[in-house]
């Protein structure tokens, strides 16, 4: 199966992410993306050795299987595995930010504590900000929260709500 520069930036990116080596878990994350199910582990070596600069012997292969096709692939520049690694940090975000309006909408029918929607929107908000090589500080930050709303007699949800309203004004 042919596979695109993109996706093979993206599983050589993953890969990057776990120290640079083909772990189980880094396996299993290349296979969670669109078009890389099946995808077999030494094709993901071969797309981290191209990535290295290193020969693999994959050009030759490809002309024997299929003569009619001679152009060569885009090699695995490191502006492309970092195009990628930027696209999979927007998705994370994007993954949290929609997980964080499922929240607010729970707290709204009360479906969820504030508390607990604070704590699990601080969970997904850190793991993005881990991901993406930034501090990890807001756990505490939306704890500090929680703890000065109950003080006043307020709701740290519906403070949330207000924050994230107030963000999306801006």
């Amino acid at each position: 199966m042919a596979y695109s520069v993109a996706q093979k930036a993206a599983a050589v990116a993953i890969a990057n992410r776990h120290t640079g080596k083909l772990s189980s878990q880094a396996l299993a994350e290349i296979r969670q993306l669109r078009g890389l199910k099946k995808v077999a582990k030494n094709t993901v070596a071969l797309w981290l050795e191209e990535a290295a600069g290193l020969p693999s012997g994959n050009e030759q292969n490809s002309l024997k299987t299929d003569p009619k096709k001679k152009t060569k692939s885009t090699p695995l520049t490191p502006a492309i595995i970092e195009a990628a690694e930027g696209k999979l940090d927007a998705l994370l975000e994007q993954i949290t930010r929609l997980a964080i309006a499922k929240v607010l909408r729970s707290l709204t029918s009360e479906e969820m504590k504030g508390k607990d929607a604070a704590t699990i929107m601080a969970i997904a908000i850190d793991k993005m900000r881990l991901v993406q090589g930034l501090p990890t500080h807001i756990l505490g930050t939306v704890q500090e929260i929680d703890e000065l709303a109950k003080a006043k007699g307020m709701d740290s949800g519906k403070i949330l709500q207000f924050i994230r309203d107030d963000l999306k004004a801006v």
